[in-house]
């Protein structure tokens, strides 16, 4: 759902934020609006963001509501406003890399992970703070000073790209860029509770490599939560012939399915699947039982595995996926208004697991983690299919 009461426009997901402007019930210029004011409440406190882009960004923002309400979104990121690593080249604005001998250089182009997000339709706001020359696990530097934990600013966001994940975790922006060569996408997320992702060194093309034709520097996605870092990668992942590490690979590699399925519950925090709910964990504490399977927020996380099923197993997976959709949607819009004792009250349908079922889910329950869990199907079923992970 994209209203919710009592949430600052600035804590929505990137997901969905874009089901907003699809919808007509948000516009591009409203979200902009809104990380501009969180911006000047936060920013002075933490010193995440440093070089602004704001009338480019205003006239984009202003574009892409036409397109929206045109129905001609430019691409699945149009309208997002995102931060960008003060590593990373950004056509006509300032990139220092936190070094005092390039604190007037203007970039004349995007590196190209940047001109695919502006290609998806993203609109770069500002840039994010870092170590000098990426060199550091504190993100702070002559050019721009120090970033601080948004959880408590005498703490450090970690780095290299703590500016990025201190924006985040502050709601100041949906999405930034990342890179890392020995922890620099990892520790900040880590330090600000967000989600880094370094991508083996062939996801993303980085023809500016700073260590050579080395695969220990990446760029990678960094988002609130896994949905969100998802549909980024999706914008800037890709082969290209000037970067050699970079491979050919299916354009839609990451277009999983990013939608509701079902876990299994053996208590709150101590289950063989512990749910993704993003934001949704209350319900979880408040009308889980023990082995109850209740529908929950995750994602089909491994196309590998997805497409190593059978075609009648794809078909179950699916169908799974949209009933567990359908199930949660309508919990979850009644659990909104109505006080709630029981799943039963939420018109989920409930399956109890005997003692001997719940020791076969808690056997099975790394090697298929986050992976097409099957709602309503018998366990025998859900069994066979689940094994295929191990």
């Amino acid at each position: 759902m994209v209203t919710m009461a009592n949430t600052r426009l600035t804590e929505y997901t990137a997901v969905q934020m874009l089901a907003g402007f699809a919808a007509g019930s948000l516009t591009p210029n409203a979200v902009l609006e809104a990380c501009l004011s969180r911006i000047s409440e936060a920013n002075p406190r933490i010193n995440a963001l440093t070089a602004f882009d704001t009338e480019r960004a205003v006239a984009e923002a202003d574009a892409s509501t036409r397109r929206w309400q045109a129905g001609t979104p430019r691409g699945i990121l149009d309208g997002l406003p995102i931060g960008v690593k003060d590593l990373q080249d950004t056509e006509g604005l300032l990139t220092t890399y936190g070094s005092l001998r390039m604190r007037d250089h203007v970039p004349t182009a995007d590196l190209l992970m940047v001109a695919r997000l502006r290609k998806a339709g993203a609109i770069v706001l500002a840039k994010t703070n870092v170590p000098e020359m990426g060199a550091g696990g504190n993100s702070r530097n002559p050019v721009w000073g120090a970033t601080g934990n948004p959880f408590n600013p005498n703490l450090i966001a970690g780095g290299s790209s703590g500016g990025s994940a201190a924006a985040l975790a502050a709601d100041m922006l949906p999405l930034c860029t990342g890179s890392d060569t020995g922890g620099s996408l990892r520790l900040p997320a880590a330090l600000c509770g967000i989600v880094g992702y370094r991508p083996s060194a062939d996801v993303i093309a980085h023809p500016a490599r700073p260590l050579g034709w080395s695969g220990i520097s990446v760029l990678g996605p960094m988002a609130r939560d896994v949905d969100d870092l998802v549909l980024m990668l999706r914008a800037c992942h890709g082969h290209d012939a000037d970067d050699p590490l970079s491979s050919p690979a299916d354009p839609a590699r990451f277009d999983i399915s990013l939608g509701l399925q079902t876990g299994v519950i053996d208590g709150y925090l101590n289950s063989p699947f512990v749910p993704v709910m993003f934001g949704q964990t209350d319900f979880v504490k408040n009308f889980s039982d023990a082995g109850v399977i209740i529908p929950i927020r995750a994602i089909i996380a491994s196309k590998q595995w997805y497409d190593g099923l059978s075609d009648a197993e794809r078909a179950t997976v699916n169908d799974a996926v949209a009933k567990a959709n359908a199930a949660t949607q309508a919990w979850l819009d009644k659990a909104s208004v109505v006080a709630l004792t029981t799943l039963e009250d939420a018109g989920v349908t409930v399956q109890r697991l005997s003692e001997e079922e719940k020791e076969a889910f808690r056997e099975l329950s790394q090697p298929v983690y986050r992976s097409g869990l099957l709602p309503e199907a018998d366990v025998e079923t859900w069994l066979a299919v689940a094994n295929k992970t191990r």
